[in-house]
């Protein structure tokens, strides 16, 4: 529901494909004028004009149904388990940004919108942001190996916690892990670790690298109604901010973005904009949808 949306009474596309691509999928109405005579009786020497309609686009999506099915499944099942409120499943093909699968629940009946809970038409994969947390911690460990300011093996000595901003950051559950690598920083969580690559890095550096990688603006996806995240300027930011943004506290993010950014570096560090139009067919031909890399945020060898 939440990837194709729904034509409201007016016959106008809201929300996902359908309010999107609307003006391309509505097409243009015919008009046909004609002159008459007082009792309503077309005149058969009068004026006529007329204007044929054209057809609205067809649309190929690049949704997987299998994986879809499986999405959908999953979230529920999930929800189940952990007694959530909500959730959101994405899946890309990290080489083009293709969307093979979207979930978001709570979800609707397209076919009863006017039941529909308001709340639930909202995609939370695409319209709905978070703080990230851990799974930021990539993205940062990245920063500072692409700037040359660590390497896999380089260490430090967890106490469980650090100071920066005149601030304590613990570890969650306040776990001690002693002399700790920054291959170990990822495979233990460690927030402590986060913060003391994040100290390298510096907030100049840790915010234009989380800029790089497309947070705190729009991906550009061709669904409705896209949420930008959250990414202060550097004016507003606190010393503190340098270590909890380290591990995803303190900026906001959509699952969308968080999806693109580990697909940069899962297909060698080049970010591409996420797309579930994967062709048209219009009056004018059919057209094939051309990836789009909008940057790349590391290098090869750091995505690697």
């Amino acid at each position: 529901a939440h990837v194709l949306g729904f034509v409201n009474d007016e016959g106008r596309g809201q929300y996902g494909v359908e309010g999107a691509h609307d003006a391309l999928l509505r097409g243009v109405a015919g008009r046909l004028v004609v002159e008459r005579d007082p009792k309503d009786r077309e005149l058969a020497v009068g004026l006529r004009t007329a204007r044929p309609p054209v057809n609205g686009a067809d649309l190929w999506l690049t949704i997987d149904l299998v994986m879809q099915t499986s999405a959908e499944r999953i979230l529920r099942s999930a929800m189940e388990k952990e007694n959530a409120a909500s959730g959101s499943i994405v899946m890309l093909d990290p080489r083009d940004g293709a969307i093979l699968a979207l979930a978001s629940s709570p979800s609707y009946d397209p076919a009863a919108v006017a039941k529909a809970d308001p709340q639930s038409l909202l995609d939370r994969a695409v319209s709905w942001t978070f703080e990230p947390g851990s799974t930021m911690k990539a993205i940062t460990i990245a920063a500072a190996l692409d700037r040359r300011l660590v390497t896999p093996s380089t260490t430090y000595e967890d106490k469980g916690y650090a100071l920066i901003g005149g601030r304590r950051l613990n570890n969650a559950l306040g776990k001690v892990h002693g002399t700790t690598t920054v291959t170990q920083i990822l495979e233990r969580s460690a927030n402590a670790g986060a913060v003391f690559v994040g100290d390298k890095l510096g907030a100049t550096q840790l915010r234009a690298y989380l800029e790089g990688f497309g947070f705190g603006r729009p991906t550009g996806v061709d669904l409705a109604g896209e949420a930008s995240g959250d990414l202060r300027p550097l004016a507003e930011w606190y010393p503190v901010d340098v270590g909890t943004v380290a591990f995803g506290q303190g900026m906001a993010a959509t699952p969308l973005q968080l999806a693109a950014a580990y697909a940069a570096i899962a297909n060698g560090g080049t970010l591409y904009r996420p797309y579930v139009v994967a062709a048209r067919r219009a009056a004018d031909g059919e057209h094939r949808t051309a990836p789009v890399a909008i940057r790349r945020p590391v290098s090869a060898e750091t995505a690697a």
